[in-house]
């Protein structure tokens, strides 16, 4: 267990710092809130389970948007051109109703790119925290006559919220179950909009027209499409009829896109490799590798080094010379002396003594290292007893008895208790008994 100690904790270190990434990487919030019950992961994997081409956005990519037929852009922001406030009391964070912030140039700038399906926002950021969607984590509906103004362009629309708990009705693709439906009031639609999908009595589906840009779709309530909708209402075949009757028989990929995020599409070839040509690498692109994720890789690193330096330099000591004798190397070579004139002066058990200690020493300080010399000793048969208790005793005693009653032992008392005392040893310590002292008769 300890030879694995090392790897042990490399391997800590690197799955400390993959999730390090993966939690403070770029749009990690995003990811999180659009796998919640309010989010639209589902989306993409049921239209094209249903045959209809579906492209989950990619934050750090930018789209071919001749390749693709219609965005859908769910919105989580309450107001586009208020930046997302931070802190606050506990109830104010509860209640706000913005959960990604959206700037409205963003926004602008996609509708010019291709067809656009926006899906209004409905709960509070407290339904993401808390995965409750209750009739008291609505949006309250004076606030959306300013994001309605933001995202229609005009003024005029009205959201209406006509009941409580669930209502269903049929559709031409399919039954909608919509939770605390909200609706357009179909009295109030901006001058070129009309309703293209009907519910309890308003317009939830709007298509509006606007001079010189593509086709504008607005999803009143999210629960039509969303992760909560889908599957607990049973919305999805509803849904994918809707984008059906959008397409108009249109084959290419609808692209879900969560994230706010404007990008340039650069389509002038001569302009891009001008663009390379005028590219310098100076300190600015050098500083590129220590801002996240490679910020994390290099204090990943640095810890890696840390332990082994300490391994290296502390727990094991510092480097001696080439010529210099190491403590170990001295101490044995005088342990080896004073055996050689014991066993000529006749005193095999003083040596045997002398041997015990010694050996449990050496190994006390190989398990715990320096300084666990005598200290250890305890603690290296309360290590050994860990693997089996009884052996652990027995080679105790044995040791205490070669240790204290060597001298005085009979040499045939001496041979069998030194004997034991390897015999344990091997078997506690290698887990087998090569039997290299064959036993007394």
């Amino acid at each position: 267990m300890r030879s694995r100690l090392p790897l042990l904790i490399v391997g800590l270190l690197v799955l400390g710092g993959l999730a390090l990434l993966f939690l403070t990487g770029r749009n990690a919030e995003e990811r999180r809130i659009d796998g919640s019950a309010v989010g639209f992961a589902l989306l993409a994997p049921w239209l094209d389970s249903q045959g209809i081409a579906a492209e989950q956005a990619n934050p750090r990519l930018s789209p071919q948007v001749e390749t693709l037929a219609l965005r859908i852009l769910p919105l989580h922001d309450i107001d586009l051109t208020q930046p997302m406030r931070t802190g606050g009391s506990p109830r104010d964070q509860f209640y706000s109703g913005t959960l990604i912030d959206t700037d409205l140039g963003n926004l602008l700038s996609k509708y010019d790119e291709m067809s656009t399906l926006v899906i209004l926002p409905k709960w509070v950021a407290g339904s993401f925290a808390r995965k409750v969607l209750h009739r008291s984590a609505l949006i309250p509906q004076s606030r959306y006559p300013t994001l309605l103004e933001q995202v229609l362009g005009r003024s005029g629309a009205r959201l209406l919220r006509p009941g409580d708990g669930f209502r269903s009705e049929d559709s031409a693709w399919g039954r909608i179950a919509l939770f605390q439906p909200q609706v357009l009031d179909p009295d109030h639609l901006p001058e070129g909009c009309r309703s293209l999908l009907d519910f309890a009595g308003g317009a939830l589906v709007l298509s509006c027209e606007h001079p010189d840009m593509p086709p504008l779709y607005v999803l009143a309530d999210p629960d039509l499409m969303n992760n909560h909708g889908l599957p607990l209402a049973r919305n999805g075949k509803a849904a994918a009829g809707l984008l059906r009757k959008i397409l108009n028989g249109d084959t290419r990929p609808v692209y879900l896109d969560p994230y706010d995020a404007s990008y340039i599409n650069v389509w002038d070839e001569a302009a891009e490799d001008e663009q390379r040509r005028d590219y310098q690498r100076d300190a600015e692109a050098f500083a590129r590798f220590f801002d996240p994720p490679f910020d994390a890789l290099w204090a990943m690193m640095l810890i890696v080094l840390g332990v082994a330096f300490w391994r290296g330099a502390v727990r094991f000591g510092p480097l001696g010379a080439v010529d210099a004798a190491p403590a170990e190397q001295s101490k044995s070579a005088a342990i080896a002396t004073k055996a050689r004139l014991l066993r000529l002066s006749g005193h095999d058990g003083r040596m045997v003594a002398d041997y015990v200690r010694a050996d449990l020493a050496q190994r006390a300080r190989q398990t715990f290292g320096p300084g666990a010399a005598q200290a250890g000793q305890a603690r290296l048969f309360a290590h050994l007893a860990r693997r089996d208790p009884a052996a652990a005793e027995a080679l105790r005693q044995a040791a205490e008895a070669l240790a204290t009653r060597a001298p005085h032992m009979p040499p045939a008392e001496l041979a069998r208790t030194l004997h034991t005392y390897r015999s344990l040893l091997e078997t506690l310590t290698h887990g087998h008994d090569p039997d290299r002292v064959p036993k007394p008769r």
